[in-house]
């Protein structure tokens, strides 16, 4: 049964099925601060529990280094299991490689340019 979405500044995440969805809004330019809510709202999502976590980056305009270091961190860790990145843009794929090629995210962590095979490895990767 899907959640109801909880929102922040920059994000939209919901639970559907035990995976964590997080779809970024249109040109979201997240800072620190914005990935902070953001693991404030997926601790809400899953009432705390480390579960595996669907980001659609297809959106965003931009990532901080503080940000995708905050979430490649300790706190991500304790609530993500896997995640899986769709991208659609070029600047999505860049962020996404520069998350988990420098950041290296301390959770299986893969790139894809289709949902249902994110979904479909996310499945698999827990």
């Amino acid at each position: 049964m899907k959640q109801a979405p909880i929102e922040t500044r920059t994000n939209l995440i919901w639970m559907d099925a035990g995976i964590r969805h997080d779809e970024i809004k249109e040109n979201a330019m997240l800072t620190l601060e914005h990935a902070q809510e953001v693991i404030s709202a997926y601790i809400k999502s899953s009432k705390g529990d480390s579960v595996p976590t669907l980001v659609d980056y297809s959106k965003l305009k931009s990532m901080g280094k503080d940000a995708r270091e905050f979430f490649a961190g300790r706190q991500c860790q304790g609530v993500v299991k896997a995640m899986a990145i769709v991208v659609g843009s070029p600047v999505s794929e860049i962020t996404a490689s520069l998350f988990v090629n420098l950041s290296k995210p301390k959770f299986p962590t893969k790139i894809f340019t289709n949902e249902d095979e994110a979904l479909a490895w996310l499945k698999s990767a827990v």
